[in-house]
């Protein structure tokens, strides 16, 4: 077991190891998880009903276990969930600004509703709203919201639901409930 101040000396020199990194334009490491999320605006958990067939996951984050399926009309209540940014979308400055220079990549690591992201640059985590620079999307990011959820029996299952939308959060999979604005 290490002493308090060699742990100490370990985590700062990850810390500064890791801010190298990103200083150097290396990618950071992904599925980059928000943990406790609703991913736009009016989300909300609670009483949903599948306006499609779901099908609910043994474990959040892996599709190979199907722990049950929802049928469609079939309500079932959502605890809550996690977002995994499975690739990082990747924004161009296109003119350099207060804070970014001309040129450099900042990575987008996940929608936060209202048009707005959370962005990465140099190990910083910036909000897009506080963001200063013009710029333009080289690649857009992949998102996942895993659902943990109940069906009336009370088996617990994770719902996969891919953002298929270029700008804030949209899935395939049709649910009422999820949507306080709908």
């Amino acid at each position: 077991m290490l002493a308090r101040n060699q742990t100490l000396k370990l985590i700062s020199y990850c810390l500064i190891l890791t801010n190298s990194i990103f200083a150097q334009g290396i990618s950071p490491k992904f599925p980059f998880i928000q943990n406790n999320v609703c991913p736009f605006e009016g989300c909300r958990y609670g009483k949903w009903t599948a306006e499609s067939p779901l099908i609910a996951y043994t474990t959040e984050g892996d599709s190979s276990k199907i722990a049950f399926k929802i049928a469609k009309n079939e309500q079932f209540t959502a605890i809550r969930g996690n977002v995994h940014t499975i690739k990082p979308g990747k924004l161009l400055i296109t003119e350099t600004s207060k804070k970014f220079k001309k040129g450099c990549i900042v990575y987008v690591l996940s929608y936060q509703g209202e048009g707005s992201y959370y962005l990465l640059h140099k190990g910083k985590i910036y909000n897009y709203y506080d963001f200063d620079a013009p710029c333009e999307f080289i690649s857009k990011p992949i998102f996942v919201w895993w659902v943990l959820i109940q069906n009336k029996a009370g088996k617990c299952g994770w719902l996969m639901l891919k953002n298929i939308t270029e700008d804030g959060f949209k899935t395939k999979e049709r649910i009422n409930g999820s949507d306080a604005l709908s």
